[in-house]
């Protein structure tokens, strides 16, 4: 929990002052608040959820056992990431853009992709990072050695997790990892699957930093451009949440 401000008796408070990004932040909202003509509230939500909701469907469709005909071309076109993106997009355009001219319109999309075209090219080279990392083997070598360790058996998918988050950076593939690594072990480990299943979770979580494709998103989306700030609201919580779930998974340990 962070304590932002400390109210006083006589009604007033005392609080640290915002850095001048967030007093922007701040700022750019109350002016919205103040707008007393806003978009409908179907404007406001169909660029969000219509693609999300195309892609849900192209999700759904792949479980079942349908794999041609029109429906399914259908959905798998509309459904593709890119084209149900496309389709928010132009809502948004004339949805919340109708009362705008098009050089204002331009105008706001062009300061979109300033902010977040650099966050797309660092999130795709942090991924290719990652993948470079792991096509070299170095996860399958981490993984046979930390088996070998002489460690409480509830940590071994711990190590293994949290070290193929530090070296590939995605927390899929050390959830994998660990797990694949760990499995043909459970019946020597005496360990509760469910608890080793946990295990995997909290050490995937422990170490996200730049080779990290979701550090580079997180930091993008709140405007955090030093280093220090990146690696304190980033990397030194996701190691202080795994931190707490070793702990609480010791302790269920003891139990199980």
């Amino acid at each position: 929990m962070v304590i932002h401000q400390i109210p006083r008796t006589d009604g007033t408070y005392d609080r640290k002052e915002f850095k001048k990004e967030y007093i922007k932040t701040m700022d750019q909202l109350d002016q919205i608040m103040n707008v007393k003509e806003l978009p409908g509230l179907w404007n406001s939500l169909s660029p969000i959820v219509v693609p999300l909701i195309l892609i849900f469907c192209k999700t759904g469709l792949s479980l079942t056992s349908i794999e041609s005909g029109l429906l399914y071309n259908v959905v798998n076109l509309f459904g593709a990431p890119i084209v149900a993106l496309a389709i928010g997009t132009t809502l948004a355009v004339y949805g919340l853009g109708a009362k705008l001219d098009q050089k204002q319109i331009i105008s706001i999309m062009n300061d979109s992709i300033k902010d977040t075209g650099i966050i797309m090219l660092i999130t795709g080279a942090g991924g290719s990072l990652g993948n470079v990392v792991k096509v070299s083997g170095v996860g399958d070598v981490l993984g046979s050695m930390v088996v070998s360790w002489p460690i409480p058996a509830i940590l071994i998918p711990v190590i293994i997790a949290a070290l193929m988050r530090i070296a590939l950076g995605s927390a899929t593939v050390a959830i994998t990892t660990a797990a694949s690594l760990t499995a043909p072990l459970l019946p020597m480990l005496n360990v509760s699957p469910v608890l080793l299943a946990q295990a995997c979770c909290i050490g995937a979580i422990s170490f996200g930093y730049f080779n990290d494709s979701g550090f580079w998103v997180f930091n993008g989306m709140f405007g955090l451009t030093d280093m220090k700030d990146q690696l304190k609201c980033k990397t030194a919580v996701s190691m202080v949440m795994a931190g707490v779930g070793v702990i609480e998974l010791l302790i269920i340990n003891m139990f199980i």
